[in-house]
């Protein structure tokens, strides 16, 4: 027992650390349609520029369940690579463009390598705990003839695992506190009109969610919220966009009226459809 404890726990986190290698020093490769990458690139540059963003920021179309996901960070050595999912930008621009934006963010603050070099943190804590203070009751145990498990391996093991519990708790509320940073530098740099696609991106993910009816572990509401403490819900999401369109001077009580129109409604439905061609899932029957 002694000599594996450290070990079993070493690679739990090794997944952490290739993640993070992946996303500071390495290249991620390629594997996605740039065609879009020039365009996007000429109509934000302005945006671009005003961040410092790099120049060799690479933007491509693939499958990306989510809508979208970052690589990389403007200031690691790793190319900063942002995936979005085919077919929004002739969908919803204003869609595309504030999720674009949203993702610019993760690359300006490099929040992706910080949350894996976190979690990577976190796991080497629990590590380095496990063997420097459990590996010595291990050696005991392992040497009683009757085997026993004394009672300064429980306290031990309880304080592991409390520790272990922090660092999680710890690693979340990161989480959590870079997608709302994100969410935040999104909607400074967007027009009404975006934001108003990114609310329709959020009701479209509601939509979705409640079509799959994920069976997954997540606790899912009514609306289509899924509960995960790393992540806002996307209720929570609408309504500080809802609140930002507000103090932009927009007239909040004419939502009802757009999301009944026909072109608001065509849109989300097909932003739904991508959701499913992503995932590779199909409406479920109710």
């Amino acid at each position: 027992m002694s000599f594996y404890a450290p070990y079993l726990s070493f690679f739990s986190n090794f997944g952490y650390c290739t993640n993070f290698l992946k996303n500071s020093i390495s290249t991620a490769p390629i594997d996605g349609d740039r065609s879009l990458e020039n365009p996007v690139k000429h109509e934000h540059s302005e945006f671009l520029k005003k961040y410092n963003i790099r120049s060799d920021l690479v933007i491509q179309e693939k499958i990306t369940p989510g809508f979208a996901n970052t690589l990389g960070g403007n200031n690691t050595f790793a190319t900063p690579i942002i995936s979005l999912s085919p077919g929004i930008r002739e969908i919803d621009k204003e869609a595309f463009n504030s999720i674009f934006k949203y993702e610019i963010a993760h690359v300006y603050y490099n929040d992706v390598v910080i949350q894996h070099l976190t979690g990577l943190s976190a796991g080497c804590i629990h590590t380095l705990a496990t063997y420097f203070l459990l590996n010595p009751v291990y050696q005991s145990v392992d040497e009683k003839a009757d085997g026993g498990v004394s009672a300064d391996l429980v306290f031990l093991g309880s304080c592991i695992y409390s520790a272990k519990k922090i660092t999680q708790y710890a690693t979340c509320k990161f989480n959590r506190f870079c997608v709302e940073r994100a969410d935040q530098f999104a909607l400074d740099n967007m027009t009404i009109e975006e934001k108003l696609g990114r609310r329709r991106q959020f009701k479209a993910w509601q939509n979705f969610v409640k079509e799959v009816r994920s069976p997954d572990s997540e606790v899912l509401l009514p609306n289509g919220d899924v509960v995960d403490p790393k992540y806002p819900t996307s209720t929570e999401r609408i309504k500080i966009i809802e609140e930002s369109l507000s103090k932009d001077g927009f007239d909040l009580s004419t939502l009802q009226k757009l999301d009944q129109q026909p072109d608001q409604q065509e849109k989300i439905k097909q932003l739904v459809e991508v959701a499913h061609k992503d995932h590779g899932t199909k409406k479920q029957n109710s």
